[in-house]
């Protein structure tokens, strides 16, 4: 991935959007605040919410508000170690979904 900078003049259309964040309040309201403004004018296309600490195993722990109505094709995967994160493979993970934008909200390991 190379990182762009984006400014008004160039951002035109819809914007595909991936959260890394930990499952708490702080990650929940980014999450939704971006499927509002979708909802509202069809500005983002939320393609993933990564999730650290959370074991390939547990459940995940969704909010009503997002799992009632998320958008098509969104994807809520755990993301249960740093060295999950660090490596080729979730790189490559994220690479594939395209993101124009990748949004930290709350997530530990930078």
């Amino acid at each position: 991935m190379v990182p762009r900078e984006l400014t008004s003049e160039s951002v035109t259309g819809v914007m595909r959007v991936v959260v890394l964040g930990m499952p708490c309040a702080f990650t929940w309201e980014v999450v939704t605040a971006a499927m509002a403004r979708n909802s509202e004018d069809r500005v983002f296309d939320l393609r993933a919410v990564f999730l650290a600490g959370q074991g390939s195993g547990a459940a995940l722990r969704i909010p009503d508000r997002v799992s009632n109505a998320p958008p098509a094709g969104m994807v809520v995967e755990p993301v249960p170690s740093r060295a999950t994160f660090a490596s080729a493979g979730f790189r490559d993970r994220i690479a594939a979904l395209a993101p124009d934008i990748v949004v930290v909200a709350c997530f530990p390991w930078r």
